[in-house]
C-alpha cells in the first residue's frame, strides 16, 4: 500500500473504442445473441461491464453496481441494430424494484425521431412489452426509459431498474 503523496506526469486521457465480436457477419457485444431469426439482448448489469454494452446509446442516469437509478428526469436510451438484418417484430423487458415514486416511461423510435411511449411504469415488477407492429421493419429500433414524477407529486420520482431485455424477430 501506497502511503503519503503522490505525483503524476504528463497525464492524459484517450478516447477509447470497444471492439465487439462477430458471429456470421453480426457484431454482437456482451449479452447479445442471434438464435436464427431471433435476436436477443438482455442486460449485464450483473457481468464485468455492468453499465456499458454495445447497444446502449447514451444515458444521463446513476448507475450503482448492477442497476440503473432513476430521478426525476434521468434517461437511459437503448439502440438495437444488426447491420444487414432488418427487425420484424419485438418486444422489451424492464424490471423495476424497488419503485418508490413517479412513472418510469418506456417509448420505442425507429430512426423517425417520433417515439412512441409503450408503457408508463409505476409500480415494482416485471414488465413485458410488445412493440407497436407501426415501428416495423425497421433497421433499428432505439428504446428510451425516462422517469418523471407523476402529475402533481411532490415527492418527484425515485425507481431502480434491475433488469433490461430486448428480443427482435428479424429478416435473413
Amino acid at each position: 500500500q501506497t502511503q503519503g503523496k503522490v505525483a503524476f506526469d504528463a497525464v492524459s486521457i484517450i478516447r477509447m473504442q470497444a471492439v465487439h465480436a462477430e458471429t456470421g457477419g453480426l457484431q454482437l457485444g456482451e449479452g447479445e445473441r442471434v438464435s436464427g431469426n431471433t435476436y436477443t439482448f438482455a442486460a449485464p448489469f450483473a457481468k464485468l461491464q455492468t453499465n456499458f454494452s454495445r447497444p446502449l446509446g447514451a444515458h444521463h442516469c446513476t448507475f450503482n453496481t448492477n442497476r440503473w437509478v432513476f430521478s426525476a428526469g434521468d434517461q437511459v436510451t437503448y439502440v438495437h441494430q444488426l447491420t444487414g438484418r432488418r427487425q420484424m417484430s419485438g418486444t422489451v423487458e424492464v424490471v423495476v424494484d424497488p419503485y418508490i415514486s413517479g412513472k418510469l416511461i418506456v417509448a420505442a423510435d425507429n430512426g423517425s425521431s417520433n417515439w412512441q411511449n409503450v408503457a408508463t411504469v409505476t409500480a415494482a415488477g416485471t414488465q413485458t412489452l410488445a412493440l407497436p407492429a407501426a415501428l416495423f421493419p425497421a433497421d433499428h429500433i432505439s428504446i428510451r426509459m425516462m422517469a418523471e414524477p407523476v402529475d402533481g407529486s411532490p415527492d418527484g420520482a425515485s425507481m431502480q431498474v434491475r433488469g433490461y431485455g430486448y428480443r427482435a424477430e428479424i429478416d435473413g
